[in-house]
């Protein structure tokens, strides 16, 4: 049982954590110890509603492009292959290492300190990374509106990068955000055209990872003995959520990762500190 102020809680952190790349899950597992909290995967995991309700709405408008693009007329057959396998490759690694490995990982890989290692790893990654131009890419020529469908900006190489880092963000302390971002980048995508594309490619696979859990008996009797608490757990993570979000896009915009990456170690010191003492 989890109580409805411990829910709303963990939905604040949630809600701040998974947009900005610091890591939610890390975040969530570092709050539950130490205001001892008992939560599981399967409480992280259904507070990812207010989640995806954050991502529908902020990137409505892509969505929608991207759904038009698909289905409308405007584009050819080849087109829409294309699109739709871009974002095949971006999401596929991710499920299949979710299934095959996902007990593996929650078992030995979700500890404090992994978050350590993991926060303060990506952390100085999102130091040293730097913007570029890629040399394979349409990006040179990159839309700035997020009313366009920005996966025809992305090459396919770009695209299977970005998805094949995507699984590291199974292991606590990672960020989904902040690995595909990274990877974007590194391939020579525009630090927010790499955001952007990282939570398109993220919906799918949070929306399944919620969904398999929700109709999963072990979901349903959770929901059932705990409906308040997922309830309003969700909601402080949707409103926290929103802001953080937008609070990621200027961030980025103006200053790159490098904050998030000094926050980053210094969190993995606070956290080694906690463990050792």
């Amino acid at each position: 049982m989890i109580s409805i102020w411990q829910a709303v809680i963990l939905g604040i952190v949630q809600g701040a954590t998974e947009f900005l790349p610091v890591s939610s899950s890390g975040h969530i597992l570092l709050a539950a110890k130490v205001l001892d909290i008992p939560t599981n995967l399967t409480a992280e995991t259904l507070l990812n509603i207010g989640t995806i309700a954050v991502i529908a709405i902020f990137f409505r408008r892509q969505i929608w492009s991207v759904t038009q693009d698909l289905f409308g007329k405007t584009l050819n057959l080849i087109q829409k292959k294309e699109i739709v396998l871009k974002l095949t490759i971006g999401v596929v690694p991710a499920i299949l290492v979710g299934i095959v490995f996902g007990d593996f990982i929650e078992k030995n890989l979700h500890g404090p300190a992994t978050v350590a290692l993991m926060l303060a790893v990506v952390g100085v990654a999102m130091m040293l990374i730097k913007e570029k131009r890629s040399i394979y890419s349409k990006e040179k020529v990159a839309r700035e509106s997020l009313n366009t469908n920005l996966v025809q900006e992305v090459s396919f190489k770009q695209a299977a990068i970005v998805g094949l880092v995507q699984p590291l963000a199974l292991i606590s302390g990672t960020s989904r955000s902040g690995v595909t971002i990274l990877a974007g980048m590194w391939v020579g995508l525009k630090i927010e055209t790499a955001a952007t594309f990282s939570f398109l490619i993220g919906l799918p696979v949070i929306l399944g990872a919620t969904l398999k859990f929700m109709v999963s008996s072990e979901g349903l009797d959770f929901i059932k003995s705990n409906f308040g608490a997922v309830l309003f757990g969700n909601l402080a993570s949707f409103v926290v959520g929103f802001g953080a979000v937008y609070l990621l896009m200027d961030v980025v915009k103006k200053r790159g990762l490098k904050p998030f990456g000094i926050y980053r170690i210094i969190l993995a010191i606070a956290v080694a500190l906690f463990i050792l003492l």
